[in-house]
């Protein structure tokens, strides 16, 4: 049976005593009804909507809508199609909400920033990064980057494996990692570029002073620099630990050439060249003559010391000019919701589809650099230097696969990928 929108709905209210009634009117439940009609039976459980037994509120009941005479006081009835509908109102929806919210983000903060939160590397006593665990399992003394026939190679024609945001990783307790472990373990494995994003941080000096060490002896002390991906709040490295940690690889391994590619953020090239100043990593780094070089041999590099090479977007680059004669082989994939994927990496960095995917280049320009996600799944270090004995034109697996064994890489142009 339809109302009119003028006519005034009837309710019955079944509870078991009266007592219980006069306190239950009096809530904000039942403020000002249009008309409201009591009853009681002691036999009827409070709170039981007696044909099903489902524990609820005292049942409530349109006169118009369900055909309950008003004051009645039925122990039997037919119970409505739709049930009770208590709706909370719009504004608890929002402080719901709001509570859910907020209850997210503590939860997110306490497991980002809490005090279990540990660093991936050590320091000494005098504040520096040990170098322990940093030594390569190469016994070679002879060899560059692991292999003799990498040293007569100009060092951009050697292919390097590079880690994509090397200091996003979930041990660093980043949220949506580009990895699942911090490159120092990346460095031991083999892997000799490394790809980092400057940025300032968010939040001023209170999550500067909590998230960065900020180095007065570095210069920065009033610094909010750091190495993250868009904000500190997902994730950061400290900028002293970071450049530190490369320089005790470097100390450590004498044979190893090292890329460290940047992507600078706004507002942090000059707290990046700072920290750069004070690091130590100088006196590694190659600065060529000329905007455009012939680059030199991986040897003559080891020979000079100068085993690091320093690129960057804009006026940030030290070893040449936006990796200029170098070309940069981008090879990690996202996910729906744009974040880095463990499952697209295990197939990407597998042997077959690296293989594949340099095999595109036969005829054209090689890359110098492959950059991945989750360095540590797939097959990335072995399939370089299977490639790299390829170049140095010694027997490799690969030889057959590209159809011609390559006893000198020609010259890449002034390509980026």
């Amino acid at each position: 049976m339809s109302r009119s929108k003028r006519e005034k709905p009837t309710y019955i209210i079944i509870s078991r005593d009266q007592q219980h009634l006069a306190g239950l009117l009096n809530t904000s439940l039942f403020k000002k009804p249009n008309r409201i009609n009591v009853g009681s039976d002691p036999h009827l459980p409070q709170y039981t909507i007696h044909e099903n037994n489902q524990r609820f509120l005292p049942a409530i009941f349109d006169e118009s809508e369900n055909g309950v005479k008003a004051g009645g006081c039925a122990r039997y009835y037919r119970q409505p199609k739709s049930t009770l509908h208590f709706m909370p109102s719009f504004k608890k929806i929002i402080v719901g909400a709001a509570f859910v919210a907020v209850s997210g983000i503590i939860a997110v903060v306490l497991w980002r920033y809490g005090p279990w939160l540990n660093s991936s590397t050590e320091p000494t006593s005098d504040g520096n990064v040990s170098s322990k665990n940093l030594f390569t399992n190469s016994t070679c003394q002879t060899c560059c980057n692991g292999l003799e026939s990498n040293c007569d190679l100009p060092v951009n024609q050697v292919l390097f494996p590079a880690v994509h945001n090397a200091h996003s990783s979930y041990e660093d307790n980043f949220i949506g990692a580009s990895n699942n472990l911090p490159f120092e373990e990346a460095l031991i494995a083999g892997y000799r570029a490394i790809q980092l994003t400057s940025c300032a941080c968010e939040g001023g000096v209170l999550l500067s002073n909590y998230l960065l060490e900020q180095d007065e002896e570095w210069g920065l002390a009033d610094s909010n620099l750091g190495f993250c991906n868009s904000y500190c709040g997902k994730g950061v490295r400290d900028p002293k630990e970071v450049l530190t940690t490369i320089k005790s690889f470097l100390d450590s391994n004498r044979r190893e050439v090292m890329i460290i590619y940047f992507s600078v953020e706004e507002d942090s090239l000059n707290d990046l060249r700072i920290a750069l100043q004070h690091s130590g990593l100088e006196k590694f780094v190659y600065r060529p003559n000329e905007k455009y070089v012939d680059w030199p041999t991986m040897q003559s590099l080891i020979e000079s010391d100068t085993r690091l090479l320093l690129f960057a977007n804009g006026e940030a680059s030290v070893s040449g000019d936006n990796l200029a004669e170098f070309f940069v082989m981008n090879h990690y994939e996202t996910n729906k919701i744009n974040w880095p994927s463990e499952s697209n990496a295990r197939e990407l960095n597998s042997f077959s589809v690296l293989q594949k995917r340099l095999h595109g280049c036969k005829g054209r320009k090689l890359p110098s650099i492959i950059a991945v996600d989750f360095w540590d799944v797939g097959d990335v270090v072995e399939f370089v230097m299977e490639e790299n004995k390829r170049r140095g034109g010694i027997e490799s697996t690969l030889d057959q696969d590209f159809g011609f064994n390559m006893t000198k890489v020609e010259k890449s142009g002034n390509v980026r990928g």
